[in-house]
């Protein structure tokens, strides 16, 4: 019984660890304006996070309304690239315009390159100001 108690502490300690950089595929909203928070990505695959030392990591973000791109290949900044986590830092320019946007992130490598996330896109609501 102590074991499976401990297990699950350190299971949930791990979780909330882990809380602060996955929560970043959940929509984020800010004000039109906004140059914080940044936009904190954590990388994971079926073995843990990913070691992304020596890529090279961009952004796009797109309107969902009119399709077309707010920005493209913006550089991400790393900020523990060996435990797979990197951060988009907003640009005066890039949350300027109210509405609802899709968010991707293009890992260069020595093997190729990758999109990030899969399946759906990541979202980013810039709401008025007032």
């Amino acid at each position: 019984m102590k074991r499976t108690v401990w297990l699950w502490a350190i299971l949930l300690t791990l979780l909330a660890a882990a809380a602060t950089w996955a929560a970043s595929i959940d929509t984020l909203y800010l004000k039109a304006g906004d140059v914080a928070p940044p936009y904190k990505v954590l990388v994971i695959d079926e073995n843990g996070t990913m070691d992304l030392t020596g890529t090279t990591i961009t952004a796009t973000m797109r309107s969902l309304e009119t399709g077309t791109n707010r920005f493209e290949g913006i550089t991400c900044t790393s900020t523990d690239l060996l435990n797979g986590r990197f951060e988009y830092r907003w640009a005066d320019s890039d949350t300027t315009s109210t509405g609802a946007y899709s968010m991707q992130f293009h890992i260069q490598h020595a093997d190729g390159q990758f999109t990030i996330p899969t399946g759906t896109d990541a979202e980013v609501v810039i709401e008025e100001r007032y």
